[in-house]
């Protein structure tokens, strides 16, 4: 069984597929008396996941080689590279077998390829003998009015060799898709009511589980993806021990404008901060790809390519109706209380960096959700919801963000209004009505004292004790006098944007990355003591009712993450497989 193939492309980072050689045609060339090694992201094998989570004992490493070469087979480890064999080619392919039992638990293989004459590599892959158990996997597409990007992704899964994946469905909220002319044997196209990234993943577990199939891989509609990753996905999968029967996959996120800069390889969540493992590591660093090797407990991998054993369904139900934000979140740490989240090397996608997606409505979803699952999951009492309150409203308050606040309010109120909201609530009709509340993004150019020249205002991601404290004792400025505040514009990235930045400064600029949009926020006391009296209000409501609304978020849970709830949710017919 292949375990994976040489990916012999390129997104201009060269050395995330290959070291050495020159591309050409899909082909690598080497000059005689140079080499090629593969201790790259994509190309090198992480052994030690093949070593803890399946029953893989050796492994073949073949390359088709055109030309008179050496071809090594190098382990390395956090001692350094050790040669393990070498074989002379001449113009044959050659190969390399390896017992896996005879390596240290840490560590990736990589051959090397020494030219004697000038060599042409035109493929390779990764192999085993081992019997595997048979898998039947469906991909679920879900998108919403971006027809070019998953008709994109249709061309390119429908042109590949997918060796376990015998279906796609493509979850169509928004209903623009021609189903006619993308529909085939292998891709069904499904009109769904637009009820957001959860109506849509769940609908196609659904679909999956009524299809008869073993596994679902959740896959955005607008991430870059090399069909090679999807079947590395279902190999480890299909080889997993006993031990590891239920474990599921996720594939990292590389960001489209620097792939090379990995976004993340998992992640967890435990109440306050995500915490994305691997984040912001080069990964054309060998070392790094051993740090990719370390284990993690993982809780949670994104929708934007995410695989799982649908056998979950009958123990932890589907997703709750969350629509967009922290589904992934919430349902993955129900998966992860299952079985482990296997993340590795040569696994991933490349996507649209998230700082460039920045919309103020949607914090009414991040915080309306995290507030449920901190709930369900039984995660914190009435005092650490205040706290989240009180954080989560000074930092739109310091920033200037005084429209946030209605939002902000709106996320609590709805979430204290109980579980019964969640199951009478039309959520197309909400979200209109959430996305009317939210401020706007306008041109940079109709903004007055916009300059280009604002985006390379530098500013630190630390604040210092004295300068923090004296923000907090100032409600981040609003005490201090106007005419003592700076007239400079302060200018950034909304994003992930510290309440520091807007600090002693009278306005703000918050752009959007990658685009020529942002939001024009100025100081104002009026507006900041009425959203913090409004956020005192709210904290008394959450003491005297929060006990009570969590015990009934509890109690209606399963209702909640039902096949009878979303088939009604949804209206649809019945289509859970018995």
């Amino acid at each position: 069984m292949v375990l994976q193939r040489l990916l012999i492309s390129s997104n201009g980072y060269d050395d995330m597929y290959f070291r050495g050689g020159e591309l050409r045609d899909g082909s690598i060339l080497i000059k005689q008396n140079s080499s090629v090694s593969f201790d790259t992201y994509f190309n090198c094998f992480s052994y030690s996941k093949f070593k803890k989570y399946t029953s893989v004992k050796e492994i073949t490493i073949s390359l088709d080689i055109e030309g008179e070469a050496t071809l090594s087979l190098y382990a390395l480890t956090e001692k350094g590279s050790t040669l393990l064999s070498s074989c002379d080619v001449n113009c044959e392919n050659a190969s390399i077998s390896v017992s896996l039992d005879s390596l240290s638990d840490d560590g990736i293989l990589y051959p090397v390829v020494y030219a004697r004459s000038d060599c042409t590599i035109r493929g390779g892959e990764i192999s085993t003998n081992e019997p595997c158990n048979y898998i039947d996997c469906a991909i679920a597409i879900c998108t919403f009015k971006r027809e070019s990007e998953v008709t994109r992704n249709i061309e390119i899964l429908n042109q590949a060799e997918l060796s376990s994946i015998s279906k796609i469905y493509v979850i169509d909220n928004g209903k623009t898709l021609d189903i006619n002319a993308l529909s085939s044997k292998r891709v069904s196209i499904i009109p769904n009511k637009n009820y957001g990234g959860s109506g849509g993943f769940t609908r196609g577990i659904m679909e999956a589980k009524a299809g008869g199939h073993s596994h679902v891989i959740l896959m955005d509609d607008d991430v870059i993806i090399n069909p090679e990753i999807l079947n590395r996905m279902c190999a480890i999968t299909s080889l997993l021990s006993d031990t590891y029967r239920g474990a599921h996959v996720s594939a990292a996120m590389l960001p489209l404008s620097k792939p090379y800069l990995q976004y993340e390889m998992g992640a967890r969540w435990d109440g306050g901060a995500v915490k994305s493992f691997k984040q912001n590591i080069d990964v054309r660093k060998p070392k790094n790809l051993l740090e990719c090797c370390k284990e993690e407990n993982v809780q949670y991998g994104g929708w934007w390519c995410f695989m799982l054993p649908l056998s979950n369904t009958d123990k932890i139900g589907l997703p709750y109706p969350m629509f967009i934000k922290f589904d992934d979140i919430e349902y993955g740490k129900r998966c992860s209380s299952l079985s482990p989240i296997i993340t590795m090397n040569g696994i991933a996608i490349t996507h649209e960096d998230f700082n460039t997606k920045f919309s103020v409505h949607l914090d009414y979803y991040k915080l309306r959700n995290q507030l449920i699952t901190t709930a369900t999951h039984n995660m914190k009492n009435r005092l650490g919801i205040i706290f989240r309150l009180m954080k989560t409203s000074a930092n739109s308050l310091f920033l200037y963000r005084y429209d946030a606040m209605p939002l902000i309010f709106r996320a609590f109120d709805d979430f204290l209004r109980g579980p019964d909201f969640l199951l009478s609530t039309n959520e197309e009709e909400l979200n209109s009505e959430i996305m009317k509340m939210s401020p706007r993004a306008v041109p940079l150019s109709e903004i007055d004292g916009w300059d280009e020249g604002l985006k390379e205002q530098k500013k630190s991601k630390k604040t210092g004790f004295f300068k923090g404290l004296f923000m907090v004792l100032t409600l981040g400025g609003h005490l201090v006098p106007r005419f003592m505040l700076k007239n400079k514009i302060s200018a950034f990235p909304p994003l992930d944007a510290k309440p520091v930045w807007a600090f002693m400064h009278k306005r703000t600029i918050q752009y959007q990355l990658g685009s020529d949009y942002g939001f024009d926020f100025g100081r104002s006391c009026k507006r900041f003591f009425g959203g913090f009296f409004k956020c005192i209000g709210m904290a008394f409501k959450i003491l005297f009712k929060y006990g009570k609304v969590k015990r009934a978020y509890v109690k209606k849970k399963d209702y909640l993450s039902s096949f009878e709830f979303w088939e009604k949710h949804l209206e649809i017919q019945k289509l859970s497989k018995d």
